[in-house]
């Protein structure tokens, strides 16, 4: 048929068909392009018919329904409120209403005119809550049917148990009043335009004002400021405490060496006038350390202590001196002890200078946002054996490096007491026993004219006898130490707090890195590429970069410079693994990249060249590094291994002390024969890490709370190894120390009742010599042999 014919054919098919039935889709006009796959639309004209009519059935329907509320509802009176009006919730098919429907409105306009007239608003009464009887075995729900004596319900109306029960609306229920109170509080907690405030204290972030701890970076300024403002302080009160002192070693010299052509020697009065003026000087200086001195003595001794035990018996001898002044001998200034009780206390200031001065330049390290590694003690036993397995007998005590930015605590370990101070208590506890042993051996072998005089001398032997004995440089010899070794650590950027850090990890028996700490950037050179297929050698080198940066191997550093810094251009990489003794391997878009030794290759089935090609470049020292992608051997990489100086010489330093090193490792080539050749260290102090190991090690690394600040460092593993070696080492200075204090105490005590045996007693100005001799003894000596 031609195309005219079919068109007259589909027309008189459509005529027919619309004599039949009325088609509904007959008036749809189709509005675009669609109308070719099928789809219809209507015109604007007719949806707004439709719309009209769907409107229009709508506004019928709510208006039956409001009829039929208000003629089956029953009646009320505005100023009545039954308690109880029950709601027709069943309606019966006898008593059902057949609502009255409204004429049709003809518009859009009068449909919106008919509703506004017919629309009343109507009370809505909520219906009354069943009551449910609820037993173990079934819930029942009791329907009774509507009598004839309450007309007012409507017959077959469904009446639930408790139906005809009150209401007492003056006593609201209990979860009600639960809503009210906690919309009131909500209320009365809410701030326009305020940020939350926690009202519990312990919500609230602590900071430096707080506890006088450091917390933050935030902290830093402040606790800087605190510091350096406490050091310049104690730096005043030390020089004003050392002049006084002089003055009062010239008062007790004034009988040998006079420098007042005779006036103090004959004004006793004067002279002691002028000696008590200076020590209640120097006790107003060290108010402080005085007072807490003091009330130390009552819980075992600090170390202000010894200071104060000797400023308090100067000033009790001088009033014993006042006091019974008619009856001093003739040389009675050599026995005043105020020149070494001021000595200890400028000795107790200038340990505090030194202590301050450490941890104002700690936090310079500590106090900033650059990245650092806190060493922290592997905890648990399981843990420890694991990593220190064939290292150590025993338990061990595994150390290792943590990555962060903030730790905690970083003053209370620096304010720590040290071995010395420590030690310094129990002398301090037994002064009195020494200062009786110089009262025996002064009323024994010192003639006397006089009880009141024999007393006086006594009593100043009693008081000469227990500050030759007491430990007054226990602070300065310990924190002297501390000091020149922190300082030194300062500038390698390593932060030792104090002596916790020394206690923490002195005893320290295996360091657990990483292999790429041992070799930093700079350690791994390229020497040649083999390329071993004609695919593209850049797209190769891409992929095994992503899988060496997700891995962060000693290789890392090596591809960093091969791309630049292009970071951009890494692919993503899933499911890295490390194959031990073989290499890692990794999947890049899909497929599989391998970066290891010759045998990771023939495990994964990876054809490779013969034998004689590593041997040849082994001899040179080079490494063979395997690239494979796809399932084909992309490139060879040549790469030399060069032990850096500084780790080589730390690693050695801390062999030598006694330590063992445990490697973690993701570079195949990296093994125990490779290091201990490379940095010289005995093959019995270094393993490398097996599976189990380095899984426990992941597991330490990755906890989240922040560390201690007790040893901290910033750069390679040669901050790890230099802060272990350094506390070490500083742990024999301080034993040492420790050691030298106890020996010039007891030999003071000898010393002075030997001189009261031979010579009737020692002076004062005696006993401030043997002070600063054994000081400088007790810190120097340490020194010494602790470079």
């Amino acid at each position: 048929l031609s195309d005219g014919e079919q068109e007259a054919k589909k027309k008189k098919r459509k005529e027919k068909k619309a004599k039949t039935e009325p088609d509904p889709l007959a008036d749809i006009t189709p509005w675009d392009h669609r109308h070719k796959e099928g789809r219809r639309g209507l015109t604007a004209e007719q949806a707004g018919k439709q719309s009209a009519t769907t409107g229009r059935q709508g506004v019928e329907n709510s208006q039956a329904f409001l009829e039929h509320l208000k003629k089956t509802a029953p009646t009320r009176k505005p100023q009545e409120e039954p308690a109880v009006e029950p709601t027709p919730s069943v309606v019966s098919e006898k008593t059902a209403v057949v609502p009255k429907v409204p004429a049709k409105a003809t518009s859009v306009a009068a449909v919106k005119e008919q509703m506004d007239a017919t629309y009343e608003p109507t009370r809505m009464v909520s219906p009354v809550a069943a009551a449910v009887k609820t037993t173990a075995e079934e819930h029942t729900i009791v329907v009774e049917r509507s009598t004839s004596a309450n007309k007012k319900e409507i017959d077959g109306q469904v009446r639930l148990d408790g139906f005809d029960k009150s209401e007492d609306s003056a006593k609201p229920q209990q979860w009600e009043s639960d809503f009210v109170t906690d919309r009131q509080e909500k209320i009365d907690d809410f701030m326009h335009h305020q940020t939350y405030q926690p009202q519990n204290e312990e919500d609230l972030p602590l900071t430096h004002k707080d506890d006088g701890e450091y917390h933050s970076v935030s902290d830093a300024a402040p606790i800087k400021f605190d510091l350096l403002a406490r050091r310049r302080s104690i730096t005043l009160r030390w020089f004003l405490t050392t002049v006084l002192s002089v003055f009062a070693l010239l008062f007790t010299l004034v009988d040998t060496v006079d420098f007042t052509n005779g006036l103090l020697p004959e004004n006793p009065l004067l002279l002691m006038g002028l000696y008590g003026a200076v020590l209640l000087l120097g006790i107003g200086l060290n108010w402080r350390s005085f007072y807490g001195g003091l009330r130390g003595l009552f819980h075992g001794g600090d170390s202000d202590s010894p200071a104060a035990l000797g400023l308090t018996l100067s000033v009790v001898q001088w009033g014993c001196m006042m006091v019974l002044n008619s009856h001093l001998s003739g040389e009675y200034a050599a026995m005043l002890v105020g020149a070494p009780a001021l000595l200890g206390a400028g000795m107790n200031l200038l340990g505090k200078r030194q202590m301050f001065s450490r941890i104002y330049r700690n936090m310079e390290l500590i106090g900033n946002d650059r990245k650092k590694y806190a060493v922290v003690s592997v905890s648990g036993k399981e843990e420890a054996a694991e990593l220190g397995r064939g290292l150590s007998v025993g338990t061990p005590t595994v150390a290792m490096a943590k990555e962060c930015v903030e730790v905690k605590d970083f003053l209370y370990h620096s304010y720590a007491p040290d071995m010395v101070d420590r030690a310094a208590r129990l002398p301090t506890a037994l002064s009195p026993l020494f200062g009786l042993a110089a009262v025996i051996c002064t009323l024994l072998f010192v003639p006397y004219d006089s009880v009141p005089q024999a007393v006086v001398q006594g009593f100043s032997a009693f008081c000469g006898g227990i500050c030759i004995g007491l430990p007054v440089a226990s602070l300065l010899a310990g924190n002297v130490p501390l000091t020149r070794f922190c300082r030194r650590l300062f500038g390698q950027k390593v932060m030792l707090s104090g002596y916790d850090a020394v206690e923490t990890f002195a005893d320290t028996d295996v360091l657990a890195v990483e292999a790429s700490a041992l070799f930093p950037a700079g350690s791994v050179t390229l020497r040649s590429i083999q390329s071993a297929t004609n695919q593209s050698l850049d797209r190769s080198i891409l992929d095994v970069a992503g899988v060496v940066y997700m891995a962060d191997c000693p290789l890392k550093p090596l591809f960093q410079s091969i791309l630049q810094g292009e970071k951009a251009l890494l692919p993503q990489v899933d499911t890295l693994v490390y194959e031990e003794e073989m290499g890692i391997s990794g999947w890049v878009t899909g497929y599989r990249v391998l970066v290891g030794t010759k045998k990771l290759m023939e495990h994964h089935g990876v054809v490779i060249p013969d034998t004689d090609f590593e041997a040849e470049y082994r001899n040179q020292g080079l490494r063979a590094v395997y690239l494979s992608t796809q399932g084909i051997l992309s490139a060879i990489f040549l790469v030399q291994y060069t032990p850096d100086p500084t780790v080589a010489q730390t690693l050695q330093q801390v062999v030598a002390a006694g330590k063992s090193i445990h490697i973690y490792s993701n570079d195949a080539n990296i093994t125990r024969e490779m290091v201990c050749r490379m940095f010289r260290l005995p093959s019995a102090s270094v393993r490398v890490m097996g599976a189990q190991a380095r899984r426990l090690y992941k597991q330490q690394e990755e906890i989240t709370s922040a560390p201690e600040a007790v040893l901290s460092y910033e750069g390679d593993a040669s901050g790890l190894m230099r802060g272990i070696y350094a506390a070490t080492k500083l742990d024999r200075v301080l034993r040492l120390a420790t050691v030298l204090q106890i020996l010039f105490v007891v030999l003071g005590v000898v010393l002075f009742c030997a001189c009261t045996y031979l010579f009737g007693g020692l002076s004062g100005g005696l006993v401030v010599f043997y002070q600063l001799a054994a000081a400088l003894l007790n810190v120097g000596i340490p020194a010494m042999l602790g470079r």
